[in-house]
């Protein structure tokens, strides 16, 4: 099926075709900066950082090296979050 596991984060980056970062969010900023070195692209659960101040560091970083980030509002699509609103 194509898995691979490793417990070494740098050697899988690599092999990637994708990377979409799905941690805490005080680790967004840390792997948006190992990440961008082996994908332009990357895909960010919400939120992007935990603070107003990194954020503001994470979007000078995203534009200075050109990236294109999403971020992720997958539970604004929750089906039963919309029932709950």
């Amino acid at each position: 099926n194509g898995t691979v596991s490793s417990a070494d984060l740098e050697a899988l980056l690599p092999l990637a075709n994708a990377i979409i970062i799905v941690t805490p969010t005080s680790t967004h900023s840390e792997y948006l900066r190992r990440a961008s070195v082996h994908k332009p692209s990357l895909f960010v659960e919400k939120p992007l950082s935990a603070t107003l101040e990194e954020t503001r560091a994470d979007l000078a970083f995203i534009e200075a090296n050109g990236l294109s980030v999403q971020v992720g509002f997958i539970e604004r699509f929750n089906p039963a979050v919309q029932k709950l609103r």
